[in-house]
């Protein structure tokens, strides 16, 4: 039976990018986030495999990739699978509320423009993995890339940006170590990290950078 010809780009890079936490209380799950940030190498990544698919001449796919990496000038973007059977994102009255965090600065948090489901495509299904499966919806998160003052918010001098995510009574970010504005090379991927946190279980894509707020530990009563 004929295989056809392999053709494969390497998508270490993408999934460097990766971030994922899942939330519980007691046994109960409360949020599982597994969110891709469309840096400049991911969206690179996507335009060469969307050129070699279609069989774009080496500049055509040169072409695309600096209109990909332009959109990154004006907007910060990334895509979010959370699974079906929890309570929609992006409502008035969804559980969780998300934000984007520079620096871990109180005063440098940002509201998404626009949180909205779409149909992933195959060259990111490809690039994510096992972390797209049929059981998730997929959201993109799209952050202003610039301030009111009309600054970038990514800087050559940030080291850190944060996708946060806050209920009524807990907190959980995702965490993304830069150097010159871009993914440190620290962060990529290197295996399997372990688990902590009492109510968070970690599988990260990276370096482990995920942070969670765990909850406050239950007094023990008298007897016991």
């Amino acid at each position: 039976m004929y295989q056809g010809h392999e053709k494969e780009l390497s998508v270490m890079s993408a999934r460097s990018a990766l971030r994922s936490v899942t939330v519980y209380d007691q046994f109960a799950l409360l949020g599982k986030f597994d969110a891709l940030w469309l840096s400049d190498a991911v969206r690179s990544t996507f335009a060469r495999m969307y050129a070699l698919k279609w069989g774009k001449s080496t500049e055509q796919a040169e072409q695309f990739v600096a209109r990909q990496q332009e959109e990154n000038r004006r907007f910060i973007v990334f895509y979010l699978f959370y699974p079906f059977d929890l309570m929609p994102l992006g409502m008035i009255d969804s559980v969780w509320s998300i934000f984007l965090q520079i620096d871990g600065k109180t005063d440098r948090s940002y509201s998404p423009l626009e949180i909205k489901t779409i149909e992933l495509s195959p060259e990111y299904q490809h690039m994510v993995g096992s972390v797209y499966t049929r059981f998730k919806q997929v959201y993109e998160l799209k952050f202003d890339a610039a301030n009111s003052d009309d600054q970038q918010l990514i800087l050559p001098s940030t080291k850190q940006i944060a996708l946060c995510f806050r209920s009524v009574t807990k907190e959980v970010s995702l965490f993304w170590q830069l150097r010159d504005g871009a993914l440190a090379p620290s962060a990529r991927a290197k295996g399997p990290v372990k688990r902590s946190a009492s109510w968070a279980e970690e599988n990260v894509y990276g370096s482990g950078q995920v942070k969670a707020v765990p909850k406050k530990k239950m007094r023990k009563t008298a007897g016991r």
